[in-house]
């Protein structure tokens, strides 16, 4: 570091006027000590006065970076962290009420949940309707099919597993329309949409931890904590961090799905939902975009690490395996101060 004249000078009456305090001046053993001998201590006090030493500003300066790294990787709040993953299931379970009308006005059955369809499959066996129950198991098959999909994509190609989910259900939902427009029957066309909504399903679990595609549980979620809330029975019990970011995720389950019922009845009022041709081919890109918009954030990310090679589920509770990237970020960074020092 270069110091003009000025500055040295300055520096140097600094260091004199600091000196009688340190007793090299009006120390009386030392008054035989010459003029000359008796501003060379002053001046040898000066790296450690002013702290201009290399090797301690080189300190410094990574002791800063440190601090800066453990600010930019500093762990959200629990609410932050999960906005993106109630997004996600407002925007999964929005898809789903449009396609659940969609799908009974058009093929008079669903492949977003199956229950539904193995209560028709058991009541078309019970009357000997054989063609209908063979229909009704291939949606279900077809169903379990994309489960299967999903998981062994997502254990094998771990990152690409959901770009590949994305373009899977794209292709899927388009190939329904066109199916159908070809052979004009639904046999096919739900088969392929089953398979699709099995890997929707999926996603929607292991994403955002938890099922975008029914309300009941969501509401009954909710429901208990509000009673739990206002009951003098359950000791009127506050809500913890963890009970209020369930019931957010809860809600909004719950308010993408009716919103989505409630576009899709409007478009069924208007006659643009029945009979069009690319209805499903809509929902499908919806879905690939959705898909491919949460592989893009930040914390999309989290869902597919791996801790000790085991799946690194994201549950309710919101937990994610980001934070140990955080720790580990951290600790080499202060291993480099302290190798630094040394």
């Amino acid at each position: 570091m270069k110091l003009s004249n000025i500055q040295a000078n300055a520096l140097l009456l600094a260091a004199l006027a600091v000196a009688p305090a340190s007793g090299f001046v009006n120390n009386p053993s030392s008054r035989h000590i010459s003029s000359r001998q008796q501003v060379l201590p002053s001046i040898n006090l000066l790296p450690s006065i002013l702290d201009i030493s290399p090797r301690s500003h080189s300190v410094e300066m990574q002791a800063a970076t440190v601090s800066e790294t453990e600010a930019k990787t500093e762990t959200p709040s629990p609410f932050a962290r999960l906005e993106r993953k109630r997004r996600l299931a407002f925007g999964m379970a929005f898809l789903t009420g449009i396609s659940d009308l969609a799908l009974n006005m058009k093929y008079k059955c669903f492949a977003t949940m199956m229950t539904g369809n193995t209560m028709w499959m058991a009541l078309a066996l019970t009357e000997r309707r054989f063609m209908d129950v063979g229909f009704y198991a291939s949606v279900i098959f077809s169903y379990l099919a994309g489960l299967t999909v999903f998981r062994r994509s997502d254990l094998a190609l771990k990152k690409k597993s959901l770009p590949l989910s994305a373009f899977l259900v794209a292709g899927l939902f388009v190939g329904s329309d066109i199916m159908f427009h070809i052979f004009k029957s639904r046999w096919i066309p739900t088969m392929m949409l089953a398979t699709g909504f099995g890997i929707v399903n999926s996603v929607g679990q292991e994403v955002t931890g938890t099922l975008t595609f029914v309300v009941t549980g969501h509401l009954t979620r909710m429901m208990n904590q509000v009673i739990d809330r206002v009951s003098r029975t359950a000791g009127r019990k506050k809500l913890t961090l963890q009970d209020k970011q369930g019931f957010l995720l809860n809600a909004s389950v719950f308010a993408g799905f009716f919103c989505g019922a409630a576009l899709a009845g409007s478009l069924k009022a208007r006659g643009i939902l029945a009979g069009k041709l690319g209805v499903f081919s809509g929902i499908g890109l919806s879905y690939g975009l959705l898909f491919l918009w949460k592989d893009m954030e930040s914390l999309g990310a989290a869902w597919w690490k791996r801790k000790d090679g085991e799946m690194c589920d994201v549950d309710d509770d919101g937990e994610i395996c980001a934070d140990d990237q955080v720790e580990e970020a951290s600790t080499s960074s202060l291993l480099e101060v302290s190798g630094a020092t040394k």
